[in-house]
């Protein structure tokens, strides 16, 4: 057990340095106001409601086992929470392939200290 958590923790520090240097355009911010599912959520900007894919995340559709819970974690994550989005790719059904960051308020004392969705996902 020891040994596959190194292993998704390594992996999972690999993959946020490796896809750091990847993103297409510069990122933008919005507020999450729907969680579609594990993989999917929508951001709206000033003018726009933006459908966003999770970069690197297959979590299990909606009515597979596990599909609401994937969709509930990612809910308590960034749902109505101010994200910052850094788009990577487009798919292939024209929607925007992106990393997401949301910032949690730890210590009041303190500035907000900011995760990756995509990471916190693979680490959960």
């Amino acid at each position: 057990m020891k040994k596959l958590k190194l292993i998704l923790f390594t992996v999972s520090i690999v993959f946020v340095f490796t896809i750091a240097g990847f993103a297409l355009q510069e990122g933008w911010t919005g507020k999450c106001i729907r969680v579609t599912d594990g993989d999917t959520i929508w951001v709206k900007t000033e003018t726009n409601h933006i459908k966003i894919r999770l970069y690197g995340i297959d979590c299990p559709e909606m009515k597979q086992p596990f599909g609401k819970e994937a969709k509930k974690f990612v809910n308590s994550l960034v749902f109505l929470k101010n994200v910052r989005v850094e788009p990577i790719d487009k798919d292939r059904y024209g929607r925007t392939v992106a990393l997401i960051y949301y910032k949690v308020q730890k210590d009041f004392n303190k500035k907000p200290v900011e995760f990756c969705l995509n990471q916190e996902i693979i680490l959960a």
